[in-house]
């Protein structure tokens, strides 16, 4: 399978927080995957204080199924990090591992600028294909500095990542309408499928139905699927499914109410209005 392919079966978005590593796998890259990367990856966390890890494939089982392992990882992976140095001469002319360099191909084409960082402990001439691209320069020989190095270029890449994640989420508050805002206060809880059983039903939901669909389009809404049982193919075809907010769309409606002071006004509107708090917990 390739990769174009593969990636297209993934989300866009990480889901774990391996560092997927791409290097060489000789013998003489081993200290610095065991001495620099891997005490260097540990030592960053996320936002939510989650600590990332890293990983490598492990060629020793090579299968049909590698490929498809290393492109599941790269677009699941938190962050990239690809180690491109110098591993031998062909007439004066450095060769670089044609495997990773393969692999970090895959990462430039399906992921961000920000979520690669490429490595290198020589000072030879880069291949055209990235020399354009900024590599930066290690020497795993030196730990202290090499390690300090690495966790800095990853805590930048998550920041990087995160200012433009809020850049993002800023655009998005502008993309909704009343309605998509008022089903993403909703989403605390599973939102049914709208009913649609009664041209009554039909005409009142048409317009909850098109702000769930546009929800779905942003990536801000995603669909649940109940269990397919006989009593659920009796029932209405609204109990089929429910959607729920993604952390996208959960991001956006915290930068809304914050935007607009959210919180403020509904404290105000609870405590001003005397007989409202009463209709909204259903009392007469």
């Amino acid at each position: 399978m390739y990769p174009a392919e593969l990636l297209n079966l993934f989300p866009p978005f990480p889901k774990t927080n391996m560092v997927f590593v791409a290097m060489s796998f000789d013998s003489n890259f081993n200290s610095r995957w065991t001495r620099v990367l891997l005490p260097a990856v540990s030592k960053v966390e996320t936002n939510d204080k989650e600590k990332l890890f890293a990983h490598r494939v492990d060629l020793a089982n090579k299968n049909d199924s590698l490929i498809t392992e290393i492109v599941k990882n790269i677009s699941e992976c938190r962050l990239f990090i690809g180690d491109v140095s110098t591993i031998g001469f062909n007439i004066n002319k450095p060769i670089r591992n044609s495997n990773v360099l393969y692999e970090v191909g895959i990462a430039h084409a399906c992921r961000l600028p920000e979520e690669v960082i490429l490595l290198r402990s020589d000072d030879d001439q880069l291949d055209f294909d990235i020399s354009g691209v900024r590599v930066h320069r290690y020497n795993p020989d030196n730990l202290e500095e090499a390690i300090e190095l690495v966790t800095n270029l990853t805590s930048q890449a998550l920041k990087s990542i995160d200012d433009r994640k809020r850049i993002s989420v800023e655009s998005a508050t502008k993309s909704l309408d009343v309605t998509m805002f008022y089903l993403l206060q909703e989403s605390i809880t599973n939102i049914p499928h709208p009913s649609t059983s009664t041209m009554g039903e039909v005409l009142s939901n048409t317009e909850r139905i098109s702000a769930i669909n546009r929800l779905l389009n942003l990536g801000m809404f995603e669909i649940e699927f109940k269990e397919f049982t006989p009593e659920l193919f009796r029932g209405p075809a609204n109990e089929i499914a429910s959607y729920r907010a993604t952390s996208f769309g959960r991001a956006v409606l915290m930068r809304i109410r914050e935007k607009y002071n959210f919180n403020k006004g509904l404290h105000n509107f609870m405590k001003n209005e005397k007989d409202r708090k009463e209709i909204i917990e259903g009392k007469d």
